[in-house]
């Protein structure tokens, strides 16, 4: 509906009626002035990027390119941790061994380890078994000792059959089987590497294809070893204090599972 025009506005309407007949009787001239609006220029916002999924910063351009095409690899998870859906372990344990604090906040999935004495501690994916794989995650030590491991576990059987990639940030990585309960080093030892980014997020990541696992850390292939014992299992996040006493307070997120797409 229209509103009803204002006395001052008619009052200008009439004053120019008047005017113009005035002129007119005068023989003068009338010049009739035509404003138009300015057009207002329309802003039409830039569209937002179609941001193309890369995976995870862990592994080398090199190892994309090359003929297993692990981009191509199927998705099989990818967990930002903007909620607990994948059922990780959440939640406060004391035990002999440590008091255990879990939970997934702010995507993130926050560990926090005070050791009595020397652990090692995980939690799995819940999946089926894989056998080949791309496995990756990033993860920053928050805080605690920087002698303590923590990184990526893969083909776990059970409690006492599973591999482990791990880093500290002294700047080494360990790559260990635990196999019928009992600690092998497959890397030997400890193996020093300016590749792990102390007091930064790191992303690791790990290829298993048979018996030959490959293990990078921020880009950089670190290390390539092969191990026959385990085929296949489930994977997962750990850590681990060598000492008693010990603290570590850790931020996992971005994990992310790969595996060779089906051939038809």
């Amino acid at each position: 509906m229209m509103g009803r025009r204002s006395p001052f506005k008619l009052l200008l309407v009439w004053g120019a009626v008047i005017l113009a007949a005035a002129l007119m009787a005068c023989n003068l001239p009338i010049i009739i002035i035509i404003q138009t609006a300015t057009p207002v220029a329309t802003i039409t916002p830039s569209p937002t990027p179609t941001l193309l999924y890369t995976p995870n910063a862990a592994f080398s351009k090199e190892s994309l390119n090359s003929k297993d095409q692990l981009s191509k690899w199927k998705m099989i998870i990818r967990d930002d941790f903007t909620s607990n859906l994948n059922r990780w372990v959440v939640g406060a344990e004391e035990t002999s061994e440590a008091l255990f604090i879990r939970q997934v906040v702010d995507a993130q999935y926050l560990w926090e380890i005070r050791g009595k004495r020397p652990v090692f501690s995980r939690s799995l994916f819940s999946s089926d078994p894989v056998g080949d794989f791309a496995l990756s995650v990033d993860v920053k030590r928050a805080g605690g000792s920087l002698k303590g491991f923590y990184g990526l576990i893969f083909r776990v059987q059970d409690n006492g059959n599973l591999y482990y990639f791990g880093i500290s940030d002294l700047e080494n990585y360990s790559f260990t089987a635990l196999i019928d309960g009992k600690w092998n080093l497959i890397s030997k030892s400890a193996q020093k590497t300016s590749a792990v980014k102390t007091g930064e997020i790191n992303h690791i990541g790990v290829i298993g294809e048979g018996s030959l696992y490959r293990l990078f850390i921020n880009g950089v292939e670190v290390g390539k070893f092969t191990d026959r014992r385990l085929v296949k299992g489930h994977v997962g996040l750990a850590a681990d204090l060598s000492q008693a006493g010990e603290d570590i307070f850790l931020e996992f997120d971005n994990f992310e599972l790969r595996t060779p797409a089906q051939v038809k």
